[in-house]
């Protein structure tokens, strides 16, 4: 929406933004006549609110220490609802009339309320409401507002259910430094020199340091007076070896346009001179990054690698560790799908720019969510596989995006043109984990964000994350043994709750045409994956362990491709289950004759003609799921996988799911063993008692076994060769799952 007369304005100065009240503007009485009503503000203010967006801010308040506005803590629920202003009307008199809140508000969300405009005959009555969240995490103290439509007509006003989302604040106390002076070009001077501040900074006063003793990478673009070549780094000078030439290296989409690349046929005229003008614009826009950076080395994958020779190929990808952990800076082309978009975009400054809002007790920064921190993430390149392990290997990173350029070290969380200090952002990324932790979620976060990047070809999904791999590996001083297939198991935690990750959605998936790697990785699927994770790190598993390992790679290193594996574990608990109804989903459990209803997530349509088997790995003390009920209903949680017997071979599995059960105290006691069985919930009208017969008939052919009933494994599928032994009188199997 735009604003009109030459006192309604929009000042971005270094310090604050504002918005003045305009003689033009609405009067007060018809403000008030539909709840919009005009603060009034002292002198000291910096910013003008409307009477609601006011009392939003008192009754949710930020403080210190013990001042905290306890409401905030977590007591909205995920649909109860603050209400905002009753209609589109209301809203866009506030801004009107000078609200800066409304007024980031219906910019951050001026498309979606367009489309809405047009499809929606009851759209002027449409009104807004607030779900707030305080945020109080690892970094300090902040507070979430998302901003939600909302029909009167539908919902009660009070705790209304919300639909949608239209935009996400994020207010912080503001005790940091924001709005430097942005120009309308990402390449403008004004940019740069913070830029050359960020490098210059961190490269004299931070501890980051590119990785010291690895080799240069085999080639680098040479840059000098507007010429370009391509260098062997083997013919280099010794002395230039000595000081070791700083590059920076490029991080970009390919895309699907056809561009100039290194092949073995023009590699000796590229080794002499590369003309500019064969160039995409990325690449063009990189180069001038690396000389305004005063660089004159530049490695870009396309033109460093020999594109049409496999093994040139294979032996550079698994340098990526070296190349972007040597880099003096990563210049990382956002928001280009492809070489023809470049780096460098047009923006409006005042609609990036933080506000300073003030209110009667307390002084905010308010930033739009997306524009921040998100800014980084939600683009094309960070959908990208390959670029996701760019960013997490380079010591520096300046990421160019359409609205702003983002810097981030391993000093720095993050940083930008608006906050050039650092994002006061609550999150600690994964990135940071990598640098600044050892612990197992750190990897566990890595992959989950990894797996929902994509890639060209699947086949390189371990190939894609081998550099970080290797990192990792390094930074915490482990051995390649340690690594199978994308988890660790240099401790039992890391081997255990790397093999407990499921499905994330909803959606049907089906198995890889390619094989990509052992069925109990997350590498094998082609999916987002998640790892339910308890709050506390499990060190041992009460019901597995580990025997052995076999891995087969086909080409050099043990952190890259996999042609085939398999992981040898010793259970005391393998719990038999059968399909009874094609096409069920829900399934329960059998304690001693007593059922219990869970549910299965599974990594792809399952085999329904073979039998299936639970093996349970971890268990967690867990509160009751609601505050209402009493202590005694949930005490465990337990967690494993759902695997099927691989084509008939005695003792050998194939992984097809992840299963998650809670137990009671009251099952628990009596069952001091997970001796159960289990069969899918029937499509039935009979009432529980008779389901039950079917169930108990449906497991009538099986062997008898001795009380406590239901535990049972045939003896055809169990290891021909000393597979099940008794240790302390419980009988142990070993188990292929490959």
């Amino acid at each position: 929406m735009s604003m009109q007369g030459s006192s309604d304005q929009v000042k971005a100065g270094a310090e604050s933004a504002h918005i003045l009240l305009g003689a033009e503007s609405p009067s007060r009485d018809a403000l008030e006549s539909d709840q919009t009503k005009v603060l009034p503000v002292s002198k000291k203010t910096i910013s003008k609110l409307c009477m609601i967006c006011t009392k939003l801010l008192q009754d949710y308040e930020l403080g210190s220490g013990d001042n905290i506005n306890k409401r905030t803590l977590f007591i909205q629920g995920p649909n109860v609802a603050v209400p905002h202003h009753p209609s589109i009307v209301s809203l866009e008199k506030a801004v009107a009339a000078g609200c800066v809140l409304c007024h980031r508000l219906l910019t951050t969300a001026a498309e979606s309320i367009t489309l809405a405009r047009d499809k929606d005959p009851d759209f002027p009555h449409l009104g807004f409401v607030f779900s707030i969240k305080h945020l109080w995490w690892m970094r300090g103290e902040g507070m979430q507002m998302r901003w939600h439509p909302h029909n009167p007509t539908i919902f009660a006003q009070s705790k209304a259910l919300y639909d949608g989302q239209l935009a996400e604040l994020h207010l912080y106390e503001a005790n940091t430094k924001i709005n430097t002076p942005m120009e309308a070009f990402t390449d403008s001077e004004t940019t740069f020199k913070q830029i050359h501040g960020w490098y210059h900074q961190c490269r004299n006063t931070h501890g980051c340091q590119s990785l010291r003793g690895t080799p240069l990478p085999s080639r680098l673009l040479y840059i000098k007076n507007n010429c370009l070549g391509l260098c062997e780094t083997s013919t280099f000078p010794l002395n230039w070896l000595n000081k070791r030439p700083q590059y920076a290296a490029l991080s970009h989409c390919w895309g699907d346009k056809d561009f100039f690349k290194l092949s073995q046929s023009n590699l000796p005229e590229v080794l002499e001179e590369i003309p500019l003008q064969h160039l995409t614009k990325t690449f063009r826009d990189a180069i001038t990054i690396t000389q305004r950076l005063g660089l004159s080395f530049l490695w870009i994958d396309s033109l460093c690698i020999i594109q049409d020779s496999v093994d040139d190929w294979q032996k550079e990808a698994g340098l990526m560790a070296d190349v972007y952990g040597g880099a003096a800076v990563t210049i990382a082309a956002s928001d280009a799908k492809d070489g023809s978009v470049g780096c460098f975009f047009q923006r409006s400054p005042k609609d990036i720019q933080s506000l300073r809002l003030e209110t009667e007790t307390n002084v905010y920064t308010v930033a739009e969510h997306m524009s921040q921190s998100s800014g980084v993430r939600d683009n094309v390149l960070a959908k990208r596989a390959w670029a996701f392990q760019e960013g997490l290997l380079s010591t520096r990173v300046l990421y160019f995006t359409r609205a702003q350029v983002f810097w981030q070290c391993k000093s720095i969380g993050l940083a930008n043109e608006v906050y050039p200090k650092e994002i006061p952002s609550i999150e600690v990324t994964c990135v940071e984990r990598l640098w600044r932790s050892s612990d197992l979620r750190s990897w566990l976060d890595i992959v989950t964000r990894y797996s929902a990047t994509d890639l060209t070809y699947t086949t390189d999904k371990l190939i894609a994350l081998s550099g970080v791999a290797k990192d990792y590996q390094r930074r915490h001083k482990l051995n390649n043994e340690d690594y199978i297939a994308g988890i660790w198991k240099h401790k039992e935690p890391h081997l255990w709750h790397g093999l407990l990750w499921k499905i994330d959605g909803l959606k049907k998936t089906t198995q890889p045409s390619q094989y990509q790697a052992p069925t109990w990785s997350w590498a094998s699927q082609n999916n987002p994956v998640t790892f339910p994770i308890g709050s506390i790190i499990k060190l041992s598993s009460p019901y597995v362990s580990f025997v052995s390992q076999h891995l087969t790679h086909p080409n050099q290193g043990t952190h890259g491709e996999v042609s085939s594996g398999y992981i040898r574990l010793r259970s005391t608990n393998l719990l038999i289950a059968r399909w009874v109804q094609e096409g069920a989903n829900d399934f329960f459990i059998s304690l001693n004759t007593e059922a219990m209803n869970f549910r299965i997530a599974w990594d792809h349509e399952p085999n329904i003609k073979l039998d299936m088997y639970l093996l349970p790995i971890l268990e967690y003390d867990s509160p009751p799921e609601n505050n209402t009920d009493p202590p005694r209903l949930y005490r465990i949680r337990l967690q494993g996988i759902v695997l099927q017997n691989y084509s008939g071979k005695a003792g050998t599995f194939r992984r097809t799911g992840y299963f998650d059960l809670m137990l009671s105290r009251r099952q628990i006691a009596a069952s001091p063993k997970l001796d159960c069985a289990m069969a899918p919930i029937i499509k039935t009208k009979q009432p529980k008692e008779d389901l039950w017969k079917v169930v108990t008939r449906h497991f009538e052919d099986l062997e008898k076994v001795s009380e406590p009933r239901g535990y049972y494994i045939p003896e055809d599928e169990i290891y021909e060769s000393s597979s099940t032994n008794e240790e302390d009188g419980e009988r142990v199997h070993e188990i292929i799952i490959i």
